[in-house]
């Protein structure tokens, strides 16, 4: 089998990956900070019922919001 080296990407295609990479880690980031947030309000009773906490599926809600 003959192994071919791949083209570097042009530097546009890196530069859309980097930005749509940070604005990924952005909604990831917002993401866990409002679930803190939520959190510590149930914590502390000024939020009745049961939550739901997805810690950890932050890459999960980011890549699916960034899809629609």
């Amino acid at each position: 089998m003959v192994q071919t080296k791949e083209a570097p990407a042009p530097r546009a295609a890196l530069t859309e990956l980097q930005d749509a990479c940070l604005k990924a880690y952005r909604w990831m980031l917002l993401a866990r900070t409002a679930e803190e947030k939520i959190a510590s309000l149930y914590r502390g009773g000024k939020i009745t019922g049961g939550v739901f906490l997805g810690r950890g599926q932050e890459a999960l809600s980011a890549a699916l919001g960034m899809a629609l």
